[in-house]
């Protein structure tokens, strides 16, 4: 997977498919295959994009938290499965227990305190949230709604760009001609 020029192996696909997350959105894919005792490319590396559903939900909710004041909200729930809600703007992101005016504020940060937001290696519907004092992580309702948090937070928020979770690893070396 490459995402801005930066090269990163997947470990672990290395079955026949491999489930695409919201990770991958504006990355490059590419696949390696083997077969027999040789090994080489089995393919070049192509765009993986979001549907443009997805794209135009994301753009929609993008444009009312730009207005001050305003917030895109996401219901989401905990591991444990309590209700959560996440709610970004262009200033600052809040995770809120439960839902409406009386919920409590769980974690708050400025945008620029956002430093990733990637996908569960086990679960492709649970986000794990970094700010700069805490982890946050919670579940999206379907792989849609998954892939729209990811776009909203990522407009924002400047640091949240996919870092790689546990189970990834740098992308090895070039290989000599």
């Amino acid at each position: 997977r490459a995402v801005s020029g930066a090269q990163e192996v997947v470990v672990g696909a290395t079955g026949p498919a491999y489930l695409v997350t919201a990770d991958d959105i504006d990355a490059q894919l590419a696949v390696e295959a083997a077969r027999g005792p040789s090994r080489g490319s089995a393919a070049l590396p192509r765009p993986c994009v979001a549907s443009p559903e997805t794209w135009a939900e994301a753009e929609a909710l993008q444009k009312r938290a730009a207005r001050p004041k305003d917030y895109a909200a996401f219901r989401v729930t905990s591991a444990a499965l309590a209700e959560r809600a996440l709610l970004v703007n262009a200033r600052q992101l809040k995770v809120r227990n439960g839902r409406g005016w009386n919920a409590k504020t769980l974690a708050k940060a400025p945008v620029d305190q956002v430093r990733a937001l990637t996908c569960s290696p086990e679960d492709s519907l649970k986000l794990i949230l970094r700010l700069q004092d805490v982890e946050v992580s919670f579940i999206a309702e379907s792989s849609q709604a998954r892939d729209v948090v990811a776009l909203v937070v990522r407009a924002f928020c400047p640091g949240a760009k996919p870092a790689p979770p546990l189970g990834h690893a740098p992308a090895p070396p070039p290989r000599a001609a």
